[in-house]
Formats: C-alpha cells, sequence, structure tokens
C-alpha cells in the first residue's frame, strides 16, 4: 500500500494527510518493517499498520486492520475517513469467473452515501478516476488494476523477488497450499462451517492501541463485528 498508493508516483488516497485521512507517516517506506505485521487467525490472517499520527506525548497508537477470511473474503476499513473503534463496516468478495478473471462483490453497512463513495472513488490516479486515464497516465500513474495486470494473466512466482515486507505474501500461499491439500486428501479446509454455526468474528478497522510495535497492534483487544 505505501508504495504503489504513495512511495512510487503520488499519493492516490483521498483525505490523506489530513486531520481525519491516514497521515504522511503512514506511507513511509523506510518505517514499513516496523510498522507491519501478518498474523494468522482462526478463519486466515490479518494485517496491522500502525497509524503514527498522535501529538507528541500521547502514549496512544492506532492501528489500520484488515482481515481475509480465506479462501476469499475480507473486511477493510475505511482508509479515507478513520472512523476509530467502531469496528468493521465492509466486507468484500473475490469470487472467481475463470482461470484469469474475477469479480469483487462487497457489502457496507452504513445509512451515509458517502461512505459507498469513500469507497468506490477514494483512490485515484494523477487525481482522476481510473476511467478518466490514458494509456501513458496508468503507465507513470498506476494502480491496483495496473499492478495487478503487469504480474501477467497467469503470474510466475520464480519471477518474483520477495522482500521482508512480503511475508504476507509468503504466510497466505502456504495457507492456501495447506487447504488445497487438505481438499485432495478428502479433508474439510480450513473456514468450512455448516449454515447453522456461530457467526463470525471479523477483526478489522482502525483501532486504538497500546504504545509499542506493530506485533503490539496484532494483539490488541478489539470490538470487531
Amino acid at each position: 500500500m505505501c508504495w504503489l498508493h504513495s512511495n512510487h508516483s503520488g499519493n492516490q488516497v483521498m483525505g490523506a494527510d489530513t486531520t481525519t485521512g491516514l497521515s504522511e507517516a503512514f506511507f513511509d517506506p523506510e518505517a514499513a518493517q516496523d510498522n507491519i505485521t501478518y498474523t494468522r487467525t482462526e478463519f486466515g490472517a490479518k494485517y496491522d499498520h500502525l497509524i503514527r499520527d498522535k501529538a507528541a506525548g500521547d502514549d496512544a497508537l492506532r492501528s489500520f486492520r484488515a482481515e481475509l477470511h480465506l479462501p476469499n473474503a475480507f473486511g477493510l476499513p475505511d482508509y479515507v475517513s478513520l472512523a476509530t473503534d467502531q469496528g468493521p463496516d465492509q466486507m468484500l468478495w473475490v469470487v472467481p469467473m475463470d482461470d484469469t478473471h474475477h469479480r469483487v462483490f462487497f457489502s457496507i453497512r452504513s445509512s451515509d452515501p458517502e461512505r459507498v463513495y469513500r469507497f468506490a472513488f477514494g483512490l485515484q490516479q494523477n487525481g482522476k478516476d481510473p476511467w478518466e486515464l490514458a494509456e501513458e497516465e496508468r503507465q507513470r500513474f498506476p494502480g491496483d488494476g495496473e499492478a495487478q495486470a503487469s504480474q501477467g494473466a497467469i503470474p510466475m512466482h520464480s519471477e518474483e523477488t520477495l522482500a521482508t515486507t512480503d511475508r504476507g505474501v509468503v504466510m497466505l500461499r502456504r495457507m492456501l497450499k495447506s487447504m488445497a491439500a487438505d481438499v485432495e486428501a478428502g479433508r474439510d479446509p480450513l473456514g468450512v462451517s455448516t449454515l447453522d454455526g456461530p457467526p463470525r468474528h471479523v477483526d478489522a478497522g482502525i483501532y486504538t492501541v497500546s504504545p509499542g510495535t506493530a506485533q503490539g497492534a496484532a494483539t490488541a483487544s478489539t470490538a470487531g463485528a
């Protein structure tokens, strides 16, 4: 998120570096290793990214947290207007269409149409919505679509150069391989449950955490829904 939506070609997140949005320090690539943590959860994994935007002398920090329920559903916070300690309000499902295409469906719990607007239009490339971009702008100011398409229809993992901050990618791939092995062996993979099972807890949102590292944020008590 830091590199693609800020460092590469300018900030793309609406509201960033304002009193209600993500701070400039959030996108600091030099601090990413200390501020980001990936943690396994009951149904998948979660990502914590510390938001270091508090005034000097204020011990409290906040964490931007998203959780993936394998294989294809995840909770994502409002990244434009940071509603703190209010629990998750959005779920997304990535649904395969064929071997090389997918669609994303989402559900937002809100009575405010602006919440949907912030999600749908909260990222801009060169100050424009994706459909307004010329081909040269797509190359010079890439977003999620361009970054994904540049890897090819079926990415070759052998061509990748993963870094320390990509440890979440490695974690998820191992979990997916384990799930595939479970299916092949006739076992239920992670996440399978009956219709009459209990509701699932989704640990996503913007949360106040105790001072310290991202590791502390990952274990902070939350009130997800």
